[in-house]
């Protein structure tokens, strides 16, 4: 049976993260892009949601990851396209690092 409902992707990756970070309030760290503008629009419309903004993207990256070290939770980037192409090799690299930290953590309980 097919639902009538019907969800766009950015509700559905806002609704992923929610269900990941499992908190009263999610948090998404980054710089402002016109790239995810519709992920932007639905979580202003989500008060559950609360958007972090950084000057950076590295600043970004290590805020989400401050915020895995210090929760638990998944810690989310969220960066536009175009520039600074370096900066997002650094954000990749501690992604890579919180999930090696989680595979470890996960392993020993």
């Amino acid at each position: 049976m097919t639902s009538n409902t019907s969800i766009n992707v950015a509700q559905l990756l806002l609704s992923y993260i929610k269900l990941e970070q499992d908190a009263p309030k999610s948090y998404v760290f980054g710089v402002l892009g016109a790239a995810f503008m519709q992920v932007l629009y639905e979580m202003k419309a989500d008060p559950q949601m609360q958007y972090v903004i950084t000057k950076h993207e590295s600043g970004a990256a290590y805020m989400a990851h401050g915020y895995y070290l210090s929760t638990g939770k998944l810690g989310v980037v969220m960066v536009t396209s175009g520039f600074a192409k370096s900066s997002k090799v650094l954000i990749y690299c501690l992604g890579l690092m919180a999930f090696c930290q989680a595979s470890i953590s996960t392993a020993e309980d």
